[in-house]
């Protein structure tokens, strides 16, 4: 399970990047957030977590994609510290633009593992279609 896990991270990093050099009109846009909390009192708690985002920006395709973990435990002086947080979330989502470049349609896919929710693996994978209201360089909604 862990070498699943890693091959789908490395995917989902390189995705962005694979097979696109060529194309000159491209903006990328990446971002990394790594977070730690400690909180004492009746109980403590601990919470970890890492969210990374690759975007990829064409005249013609989009391609969002995201990594999202988090690790947690919790416990009082009395017992011992479970863990209460425990999941981790891959998001690709890659869209086509046509019809006077505001429309879109594309495939999304998401796999989730979540330990306290006992879930071991889930995967989504399925088509989108949308309108960009807002179709700019800064701004897109």
């Amino acid at each position: 399970m862990k070498m699943i896990k890693g091959v789908l991270l490395g995917i989902l990093i390189a995705m962005p990047v694979a097979g696109f050099a060529a194309n000159t009109n491209v903006t990328y846009k990446s971002s990394i957030a790594l977070g730690a909390t400690y909180k004492s009192g009746n109980s403590d708690k601990t919470l970890f977590t890492m969210d990374l985002k690759g975007d990829r920006y064409s005249p013609k395709n989009d391609w969002l994609n995201s990594l999202y973990a988090e690790y947690g435990k919790t416990g009082t002086s009395t017992t011992p510290k479970t863990q209460t947080e425990g999941k981790a979330r891959g998001q690709s989502d890659w869209k086509h633009k046509f019809g006077g470049k505001n429309f879109y349609g594309g495939m999304f896919g998401e796999v989730l593992t979540d330990a306290i929710k006992q879930i071991r693996f889930r995967g989504k994978l399925g088509p989108n279609l949308g309108y960009y209201w807002i179709n700019k360089d800064t701004h897109k909604f």
